[in-house]
């Protein structure tokens, strides 16, 4: 023995009078007794219905846009949580400090000619190469030290500015 009518119509969330429609029209099956195999009617219902000319249906669109937007809700309580627990850094955050690292080097880059050639005057070639080379290294090394203690205060002042 299977399900009523009504039982049927409220585990669908439907009035009983939209599974008795069903059931005349052919689109569910009944036992003998005019009660209903639950699974069996379920899979009945979505077979033979006719979304388009349901109202408050969720055609399968619908369906595919549901799941893509809890996948995507998903993700971003993932990024969230990678976020909060220092794994990713927030795309301004990271635009803010290259840009402050390029001003650094650019500024480093373009003092190099007037910091270096008073100490090329009057040298060999070689002689040269080795004192600019060596500056360079000076450079790098400058560049690097305290590098992220620098970068975290600039970024911090630039984007407490931006508040």
């Amino acid at each position: 023995m299977g399900a009523s009518v009504r039982a049927y119509a409220e585990h669908r969330g439907i009035s009983h009078t939209a599974v008795q429609k069903a059931i005349n029209s052919g689109r569910i099956s009944t036992f003998k007794d005019g009660s209903i195999n639950i699974s069996k009617a379920d899979e009945e219902w979505d077979n033979n219905t006719d979304f388009s000319k349901v109202r408050n249906a969720k055609p399968k669109e619908y369906a595919i846009a549901q799941t893509v937007k809890m996948k995507a809700e998903a993700t971003n309580a993932q990024l969230d949580l990678q976020e909060r627990l220092g794994k990713v850094i927030p795309r301004e955050e990271v635009l803010i400090t290259f840009g402050v690292l390029m001003a650094e080097l650019t500024n480093s880059l373009i003092m190099q000619p007037q910091r270096i050639s008073p100490k090329l005057y009057g040298k060999s070639i070689s002689e040269m190469v080795s004192i600019i080379k060596r500056e360079n290294q000076i450079m790098i090394k400058e560049f690097n030290d305290g590098f992220e203690e620098r970068i975290i205060k600039k970024a911090t002042k630039i984007m407490d500015a931006g508040t």
